[in-house]
C-alpha cells in the first residue's frame, strides 16, 4: 500500500485513531442533517395510527438521540 503524498492532517499513518484523533475529526465536521427534522418530526404524524415506543438512547457527545420503534 502506497502512502499519499499529503497525509491526512489528523493522526499518524498506519496507527489506529484514539479518542483524541476522533475528537479532533468530529470537531472539523459540519452538521449536515437534523435528527429532529428527519426522525422526531417525521414520527409525529404516525403516532395517531401506530404505537411509537422509546426503546433506547444513543449517546454521541455532546448530543443524545432517543431511539424509537
Amino acid at each position: 500500500m502506497s502512502s499519499p503524498s499529503h497525509p491526512y492532517p489528523i493522526g499518524i499513518p498506519g496507527r489506529a485513531w484514539g479518542a483524541e484523533e476522533r475528537a479532533a475529526w468530529r470537531a472539523t465536521q459540519p452538521r449536515r442533517r437534523s435528527y429532529r427534522t428527519e426522525v422526531l418530526d417525521a414520527l409525529d404524524p404516525l403516532r395517531s395510527s401506530l404505537d411509537v415506543v422509546l426503546y433506547g438512547r444513543l449517546d454521541y457527545p455532546p448530543d443524545a438521540y432517543p431511539l424509537y420503534a
